[in-house]
């Protein structure tokens, strides 16, 4: 396995383009690096000599805590992944990869070009704030608001609706389990969109301008919703799926042994005997009010 750090482009031209690039094919460092390692290798039998492309990454961002920085600090994460998003310091205005530097796609094409069939990492990085949680968060693509007996005491505007809509802003999948749907809702995230809930919930989705349908999980671009508790394992896996492979996936459900023979056909509002049904929906009218 090889590993060198990469920068975007030259040292000697500011990490930008200029004549060094220019003196080596006009590439930088990383597609210089890569094209050198794939002739060496054919020149000496096809044998590969590199494992992994490793790059580091550094987002422009102070330690500071302030509420500018930490939404700042949630929002560069998009610069990874987001072909919508212009990194917002100098590296976004100025850099060769610029704009948008979408990292880890850029990765991925020059390894196509120049060192195909190697494996990417990104193995060193820092975005700040490491003894706080938004510095945490920072390092978190996939946000999921769970359901329960708490949702109702979270579904009037505030605090944690502003913390969930701050971390939106950076999240590569917003994602609900059961109930959680109704607080996502509640942020005005899904408004306009197609969601799920567990059953006896759905139709409080309506109030905050959010279609309900019963299906297990719900796709809408990044925001992901599951039905009732069961459902949540169907979104993992098929998240899995996206983020990974299909094959990442197939193996988690394998080790969590994930094969659901209910002894019972009664999981559904549409399968379940209808007394049984209406008897839980009278009980449960309660825990879907808003607390006031």
């Amino acid at each position: 396995m090889a590993r060198r750090p990469a920068g975007a482009a030259s040292g000697v031209d500011g990490c930008g383009p200029g004549a060094d690039s220019a003196a080596h094919g006009g590439l930088n460092l990383s597609q210089w690096y890569l094209k050198n390692m794939k002739d060496y290798s054919d020149a000496h039998g096809g044998r590969r000599y590199l494992d992994y492309f490793d790059q580091h990454f550094y987002p422009q961002i102070s330690g500071a805590k302030d509420p500018e920085t930490n939404a700042l600090r949630l929002r560069s994460i998009r610069s990874l992944w987001d072909p919508t998003y212009v990194e917002e310091s100098w590296i976004g205005p100025s850099g060769v990869n610029a704009p948008p530097l979408q990292f880890i796609r850029t990765m991925k094409s020059w390894i196509a070009q120049y060192n195909p069939g190697t494996k990417t990492a990104i193995t060193e990085y820092n975005w700040g704030a490491l003894d706080d949680i938004n510095g945490a968060l920072a390092e978190a693509d996939i946000l999921v608001i769970p359901g329960g007996p708490g949702q109702r005491n979270l579904m009037a505007d505030g605090p944690v609706h502003d913390w969930i809509r701050q971390l939106d802003t950076g999240s590569k999948w917003t994602t609900s389990v059961c109930t959680g749907s109704l607080i996502l809702a509640a942020t005005g995230l899904l408004k306009g969109r197609k969601a799920t809930s567990h059953w006896l919930a759905l139709e409080e989705l309506r109030r905050y301008d959010v279609t309900p349908t019963l299906e297990r999980v719900v796709f809408q671009d990044k925001y992901v919703t599951a039905a009732g508790v069961s459902a949540g394992i169907d979104m993992a896996l098929t998240l899995a799926a996206k983020v990974a492979d299909e094959e990442v996936a197939q193996r988690i459900q394998l080790v969590i042994e994930y094969d659901p023979q209910p002894p019972f056909d009664a999981g559904s509002p549409t399968k379940a005997p209808a007394e049984m049904v209406e008897a839980l929906r009278a009980q449960s009218r309660f825990i879907l009010e808003p607390k006031a």
